[in-house]
């Protein structure tokens, strides 16, 4: 992206809405295409995430046009939320234990970020090397954060400038991506002993929460099965997020090896 379009577009961006509404139905002339584009496409943005429980920032997914927003915002990259996870874990530090909905012990949520050293590295490498990282879905992985309103990594992050922007993909847009993402889940192989129970210890330490309907009729399983299906169904569907929006995807190192 340019700097005079980039420039343009933070402009438009600290717009109200009447302003905006002005500049597209009143003041078009005076604006070249791209402007229009953008702020057209900004007023929806905001209509978007109006009544829903997101903040101002957020960009809401419901369609295939919505897509678009994400390269409009010069959002280059989908990171992994276990990314974002050890992050915030590691900087909420032993005094933010207290938050989490289990008591947890400051050595097994130690040992869940030593784990993940390679995340915590990718966290800080991709935060200096891009402007702006979109967080997506994030509250659906770890709901209890809501609750208690942890949000610890967004507090710090955010707290000069936005940095982490939330992307809350839904509906149409949703159900397309999890069908594909299914259907690639259904051929993968079984993880092994050692390395399913670690990955269960590792999530229960990070208040792993996410639940998706992934289990058909015809299929059982225990507990356990489901958690470790719905983490690899998250970085298929994170993959597929990225192959769409033709962006890199920062997957967490451990996932990776699945």
């Amino acid at each position: 992206m340019n700097n005079d379009l980039k420039e343009l577009r933070e402009q438009i961006d600290k717009r109200s809405d009447e302003e905006l509404s002005q500049m597209v139905n009143i003041d078009f002339s005076q604006y070249r295409k791209e402007a229009l584009d953008y702020a057209k496409a900004e007023i929806k943005r905001r209509a978007k995430v109006k009544g829903r429980d997101l903040p101002e920032a957020a960009i809401v997914i419901d369609d295939d046009d919505d897509w678009e927003m994400i390269r409009m915002k010069n959002l280059n990259v989908v990171v992994d939320p276990m990314v974002f996870r050890t992050a915030d874990v590691f900087l909420r530090g032993s005094k933010g234990l207290a938050q989490s909905p289990e008591l947890k012990h400051p050595e097994m949520m130690w040992s869940a970020i030593s784990s993940n050293i390679g995340s915590l590295c990718t966290f800080f490498d991709t935060l200096i090397l891009e402007e702006r990282l979109p967080m997506y879905d994030y509250d659906m992985t770890f709901p209890p954060d809501l609750e208690t309103g942890k949000y610890t990594l967004v507090k710090l992050c955010n707290d000069d400038e936005e940095v982490l922007v939330p992307v809350a993909v839904r509906d149409q847009a949703y159900q397309k991506m999890k069908q594909a993402a299914v259907a690639v889940l259904d051929n993968l192989p079984d993880i092994p002993e050692a390395t399913a129970t670690d990955i269960h210890n590792e999530l229960s330490a990070f208040d792993w929460e996410w639940r998706p309907d992934l289990w058909r009729s015809e299929k059982t399983g225990d507990n356990q099965q489901r958690v470790l299906d719905a983490f690899r169904y998250g970085g298929i569907l994170f993959s597929g997020y990225a192959q769409r929006t033709g962006t890199e995807h920062i997957l967490q190192p451990k996932r990776a090896r699945l």
